[in-house]
């Protein structure tokens, strides 16, 4: 919008932001005045016109616009195409050169007509003519100035009304309030008062901390010279059609004022200078209600002319008045709740691999400040809080930047594997809290879905006694790569031995594995001069002993003699569980231990009884990989050596239960820890017989199948899981006519042979040496070279 000059204007005297065209018009100056919101022209008479009806003409190019004017006076342009208001001209007004001594305003005015001529395209004339009777009034002191001003819509509005003005004062420099001390036509009072709109869309909704209202104050009316107070109001919008008898609502009063400067005429503090009111209230009122303009009046507490002041308005080219408004925006809601790992969602329900998960969320900020996370969690199933430190289920998070993940974990033991929970959040940015809460989130606690996914089902496990693997670090390394690379061992050839995936055949109790046929060896020398040896058992020392001998890995075990046996096998144990998210199974645990069994037999009775015959056995676990779930603290595991017995043909009166059983040695049951750090336990197995050994009786002998087991009890696994090495056999002997050893326990799964050496020349004592041996050494030994040679003659008879 561009205002013109009709016909040229002289070179302009320039003055600060002022620009005066000296007799542009016949005895008229145009002058010129920038505003900060853009300009004003006027035009001012020096002297009465010494033609009647005085009029001139001021061009206004204004495209895409049409200009119409309004009962006011003032112009309204609005969209040519879409009749939009796009702005307003107020109505022209003239003044005279007095002065009023308490107003400090031009207080002699007139209104001033105009005619609008729209030519279309844009181009509009606007014919001025002042008033003709306040021209050739005597008491008009010129010069006389014409103000025909125009004004840009901003995004902020300020005026003043005055009682008795009826035209628009939205493009004046000023702002007024109070009492001028001078009166209208009519006797009444010319009370001014400030309106202002304010842009409040940066803190709707925002929390004020503080916010005051400046005005820069260049006349006061207090010739008392002091301080008087002003109001200020919430109110409605005001606008160019405000005037003093259509004032917007005046809705409340929220701060007065005593601050003045620039006082009257014969005061020491005459300097203009800023004064200010203390308006929080009012702005948060605007915040709260998250309005985009905040509307506000100024008014004088009294109705003396002492309370008069003028101030700058928004159209001076300094010192504006100005709001300066400290606020905080609450944080913004939560924008994204996850719980996990795996931080996934199944079927709009996160679902959680551990008991101690990570709840997270990401927040806004409008002020950019950091912000923390309050994580509230809550039993889905019983709507009551987890027990945490700040009570009600509340967990902090740390403060991170705005669009960053604020998260806390949930502490131990407040979860439960398999149930349900849910959790909101809420934010803070260390002045305030977010008022809302998000909406609930639920996640499911499963653990089993942080394991690998298996073709492996609960309760399989792995007893394996191929010597190339039981024997060899190197093998066991690879299983235990294996098992926690594929959640299986198929890779490796090798099968479950026990459990719902086992084959069939293996999995039957009464089908082992074929067992090699053991024969041991006894000397000659072991019974010197034929006596009973000082050791008769010579038993396995220990499980490395165990484990140097060939077959002690073979599914009968090692039988070194008949009262020395021992079995050496690679335990491999998987906890298998159901995962949820997603429905599978999967591996949560791997355990792997070699397992030495070393039994021993005995000669005679328990506590030299009748009754009881017995056998001790020492279990040793040699742990090489604990994982998963096998390795939390609460993990157990218990050894026991079950034994089934059977009584041979002619004991009637034998009680099955009394043919093999535990005696007082029954296991151990531990943490997995301790039975890393000592791995080691006794069992001993009884046969009681019913009867004492008795020639005509006959024999009472019991065979015992013994398998140790191991049962593992897992925080968070809902069944026992449990592996089992290969089978053994004791029997268990009470016979009367073996008058050296009426009872005992032996091993019955090998071939005893006894070796005559030529070598053994033993002594048995005085009076002469013992030579029994190496004569049947010798006679065995030519019997076998020259069968015929031998006496009497057995045809059939041959040594091999």
């Amino acid at each position: 919008m561009t205002l013109q000059w009709k016909g040229g204007l002289p070179k302009p005297v320039l003055a600060g932001t002022t620009a005066t065209y000296k007799d542009a018009a016949p005895g008229a100056d145009v002058i010129v005045k920038a505003s900060r919101t853009g300009f004003e022209q006027f035009v001012r008479l020096d002297a009465k016109p010494t033609t009647e009806n005085y009029t001139y003409t001021l061009p206004l190019k204004a495209k895409g616009l049409k200009a119409s004017a309004q009962k006011d006076g003032s112009v309204l342009f609005t969209d040519a195409e879409t009749g939009v208001e796009k702005a307003t001209m107020p109505a022209p007004v003239m003044w005279d050169a007095s002065v009023d001594k308490v107003s400090g305003k031009h207080e002699n005015r007139a209104r001033v007509g105009m005619k609008v001529i729209d030519h279309g395209g844009g181009n509009i004339d606007l014919e001025v003519t002042p008033d003709a009777d306040f021209l050739a009034n005597k008491g008009t002191q010129y010069p006389v100035t014409v103000d025909p001003s125009t004004s840009a819509l901003g995004n902020t509005f300020d005026t003043y009304v005055q009682q008795g003005e009826t035209t628009d004062l939205g493009a004046e420099t000023e702002l007024d309030w109070g009492n001028p001390g001078t009166k209208n036509t009519d006797g009444t009072p010319r009370l001014a008062r400030t309106l202002m709109t304010w842009n409040t869309e940066a803190f709707a909704d925002a929390l004020i901390s503080s916010a005051k209202v400046e005005f820069y104050n260049f006349h006061s009316g207090n010739t008392d010279c002091k301080a008087h107070s002003w109001d200020v109001w919430n109110t409605t919008a005001g606008s160019s059609d405000s005037r003093w008898t259509s004032q917007p609502t005046w809705q409340q009063k929220y701060a007065t004022s005593t601050e003045t400067k620039a006082h009257a005429t014969g005061c020491t503090a005459t300097a203009d200078g800023w004064i200010k009111a203390d308006v929080k209230d009012l702005v948060q009122t605007w915040a709260s209600a998250k309005q985009t303009r905040g509307h506000m009046g100024v008014r004088a507490a009294e109705d003396s002319s002492q309370g008069w002041k003028r101030v700058n308005s928004r159209n001076a080219t300094a010192n504006q008045p100005k709001l300066t408004v400290n606020y905080n925006y609450r944080p913004g809601d939560g924008t994204a709740q996850q719980a996990g790992p795996k931080f996934e969602m199944y079927s709009g329900i996160w679902g959680v691999d551990t008991l101690t998960p990570t709840l997270r969320d990401k927040f806004t900020d409008a002020d950019g400040d950091t912000v923390n996370g309050t994580f509230q969690v809550y039993d889905s199933a019983t709507n009551k809080p987890i027990t945490t430190s700040a009570g009600e289920g509340l967990l902090t998070s740390g403060f991170v930047k705005p669009g960053e993940w604020a998260s806390v974990k949930v502490p131990e033991g407040q979860l439960v594997d398999g149930k349900t929970y849910k959790f909101r959040t809420n934010s803070y940015d260390g002045t305030h809290y977010n008022l809302n809460w998000s909406p609930w989130r639920e996640f499911v606690v499963d653990t089993a879905s942080a394991g690998k996914p298996t073709n492996l089902q609960p309760g399989d496990s792995y007893t394996i006694s191929d010597p190339k693997i039981v024997k060899d670090p190197a093998k066991i390394q690879e299983i235990q790569d294996v098992l926690k690379r594929d959640g299986n061992l198929e890779a490796l050839g090798i099968k479950p031995t026990r459990g719902p995936s086992a084959p069939k055949a293996a999995a039957a109790d009464d089908t082992r594995a074929s067992w090699l046929p053991r024969t041991y060896i006894t000397p000659s020398g072991k019974f010197a001069g034929g006596k009973k040896p000082a050791d008769q058992y010579e038993y396995i020392k220990d499980p490395a002993e165990c484990s140097a001998a060939a077959a002690s890995d073979n599914a009968a075990g090692w039988i070194k003699n008949r009262f020395s046996y021992c079995q050496e096998t690679l335990v491999v144990m998987p906890a298998i569980d159901w995962g949820i998210f997603p429905p599978r199974f999967n591996l949560v645990g791997e355990f792997i231990a070699t397992q030495t069994l070393i039994g021993e037999g005995k000669i005679g009775s328990k506590d030299s009884g009748e009754y009881t015959r017995y056998a001790d056995f020492d279990l040793n676990l040699d742990i090489h990989w604990v994982g998963g779930r096998f390795n939390q603290p609460a993990a157990k595991i218990q050894a026991n050596l079950p034994c089934q017995g059977t009584w041979a043909a002619g004991n009637p009166t034998a009680k099955p239960e009394d043919a093999c059983y535990t005696g007082l040695f029954t296991g151990r049951t531990d943490s997995i820890a301790d039975w890393k750090t000592n791995g080691k336990t006794e069992f001993d197995l009884w046969s009681s017989t019913p009867k004492l050994p008795d020639v005509a009786a006959g024999e009472r002998v019991a065979t015992g199948k013994f398998t140790p087991e191991l049962k593992f009890t897992l925080p968070g696994y809902d069944q026992l899981i449990d592996a089992a090495g290969e089978e053994g056999v004791v029997r268990f002997d009470s016979a009367a006519y073996n008058t050296w050893a009426k009872t005992g326990s032996v091993f019955p799964d090998a071939t005893p042979s006894l070796q005559y050496n030529k070598s053994d020349t033993s002594s048995a004592g005085p009076p002469a040496p013992y030579t029994g041996v190496e004569a049947v050494a010798r006679h065995i030994d030519e019997a076998r070279k020259n069968p015929d040679a031998t006496y009497p003659t057995k045809t059939v008879s041959r040594l091999a």
